[in-house]
């Protein structure tokens, strides 16, 4: 009995002088993104990419402006009603490790959680897909246009040769850690940034640098 009670007390003050040091902020910090590099990069990402970039104007021109407007506002009503979901969520309880996988299996339970986890994982991989292939094929069409010619002499064994090796430096990313993952968020937001600069300034200003060499890209000459 008195063993039992030693033991007993020893745990009570250990306990005690945890939740002191975690008071006193002296717990061991977590290695946790901070809003801008876990929310706000990744979001502008995925809004500023190959969708934008490469597939609106296919959407477009096979659904015409009127329903091309329509998906984009029917979209935009999905994300901001599962935004404000999740800010609900958030709002409940601590957010701990795991993100949104710890959202939805302590929110909704095993399994409602479980399904809806498999689903956005299903969409997460057809996403990580679809970036992969836009920036193989945009990539190959940069290898044709500067003169450096085909890598395989098949364009379409280009972008699986392409995309193979991307995915795989993004397997290696993302095995390294966040400190990784967080640099290549802000240089790829970097670059997009300075892409979409570009477009705008060339839309105004043509002549830049040249007017009939623009003129010859646009139509696919040399």
């Amino acid at each position: 009995g008195g063993e039992l009670a030693r033991l007993a007390k020893a745990a009570s003050a250990a306990a005690s002088a945890g939740a002191g040091q975690a008071a006193a902020g002296q717990a061991p910090a977590a290695n946790k993104l901070s809003w801008k590099e876990g929310v706000f990069v990744p979001c502008l990402l995925n809004i500023w990419g190959v969708i934008m970039f490469l597939r609106l104007g296919w959407v477009v021109g096979e659904a015409g402006v009127l329903f091309a407007c329509l998906i984009v506002v029917a979209s935009k009503l999905v994300t901001t009603v599962t935004a404000l979901s999740l800010c609900a969520i958030c709002t409940n309880g601590e957010v701990q490790g795991g993100g949104v996988y710890f959202l939805i299996s302590r929110a909704l339970g095993p399994i409602f959680g479980g399904t809806i986890g498999i689903l956005f994982f299903v969409a997460q991989a057809v996403a990580t897909s679809m970036y992969v292939i836009g920036f193989a094929e945009s990539f190959e069409e940069v290898l044709i246009s500067s003169g450096a010619g085909s890598i395989t002499g098949d364009a379409r064994w280009d972008i699986t040769v392409i995309g193979l090796i991307t995915s795989v430096l993004l397997l290696c990313v993302a095995l390294v850690g966040v400190g990784w993952y967080a640099k290549c968020q802000g240089g790829l937001l970097v670059t997009l940034v300075v892409a979409m600069l570009a477009v705008i300034i060339g839309a105004a200003y043509p002549g830049i640098p040249d007017a009939e060499a623009n003129l010859a890209a646009e139509s696919g000459g040399k």
